[in-house]
């Protein structure tokens, strides 16, 4: 995804809280060792747990301790996330993910199906632990824009959106779980909401705009332009006026786009400088094509 030597510098500063996180997502057990072992594999193998990551540099950035219910809280984003990943295996037949065999490869479709919705029910009682009824409605209301998100893309593929259209969904499919995260943190610390969001919201919109124009290379390792195959366009191919040959004109006004967010987040900062803001620069720096 980008330069792992920089990454892995930034990941030292919250190894502790990252390891915390990990435990709590590995705690779990069922009476099915086989299941219990490739669950716990799939969460080990090779992550960036850029949600996480990011939660903890901006709010370490802003002066705050990071303390049992921030870590629940984080612990409940990344089993989300991978419970959503595991289902998209299925739909893609994926065999492999992060270097290892997919849930549907190992068992079958059904197996992965139950996998993922386990994981949601064990995200499910990490947020209750919070018992803080808000941030249970700001999950709700998440998990409902991503499926909606998901939803929009099945009905309207082979039609190309309006930029708009598309940064909409962006931010339903990807941003929202962005924003639950950093909204959710910041009724924990008593955070100013608005800047919380406005983080995340700008974040995650950057976030899906560049897998998006990766998805028209081969820098990550993955299928070239399977998405435009689909029929789901996206910001390069919407920029090129949905003419594939026209592709490479597309990609560099989605840089462009993909600079704007990255821009605005840069701008949204409360406190001076210290070793967690200017790591959280140097990832931005690292989203940057």
């Amino acid at each position: 995804m980008f330069d792992s030597d920089s990454y892995n510098n930034i990941l030292n500063l919250i190894k502790p809280e990252l390891d915390e996180v990990d435990d709590l997502i590995s705690s779990f057990n069922t009476v099915y060792p086989d299941f219990d072992c490739a669950l716990k594999a799939y969460f080990k193998a090779p992550s960036k747990k850029i949600r996480s990551v990011i939660a903890f540099l901006f709010f370490k950035a802003q002066g705050y301790e990071i303390n049992e219910n921030f870590i629940k809280l984080q612990a409940a984003v990344e089993i989300i996330h991978n419970a959503t990943l595991i289902h998209d295996d299925i739909i893609d037949k994926s065999n492999i993910r992060r270097g290892i065999e997919t849930f549907n490869s190992k068992f079958d479709n059904f197996m992965a199906v139950i996998s993922g919705d386990y994981l949601l029910s064990i995200a499910l009682k990490y947020l209750l632990s919070l018992d803080n009824c808000e941030i249970s409605k700001i999950f709700a209301n998440t998990i409902d824009s991503m499926c909606v998100g998901e939803i929009s893309q099945y009905f309207n593929k082979f039609k190309l959106p309006t930029i708009e259209e598309y940064i909409e969904k962006s931010k339903e499919k990807t941003a929202s779980l962005f924003l639950a995260s950093f909204e959710s943190a910041s009724i924990l610390y008593n955070f100013d909401r608005d800047i919380a969001i406005d983080f995340a919201t700008n974040f995650g919109i950057a976030f899906q705009i560049r897998d998006d124009i990766l998805n028209f290379s081969n820098k990550d390792n993955k299928p070239i332009h399977n998405d435009y195959d689909e029929g789901i366009y996206t910001a390069p191919i919407i920029y090129a006026k949905g003419n594939i040959e026209n592709i490479s004109c597309g990609i560099e006004k989605a840089k462009q786009l993909l600079d704007n967010y990255l821009c605005a987040c840069r701008s949204i900062f409360v406190r001076s400088d210290n070793i967690y803001k200017q790591a959280l620069l140097e990832v931005l720096d690292l989203f940057n094509l």
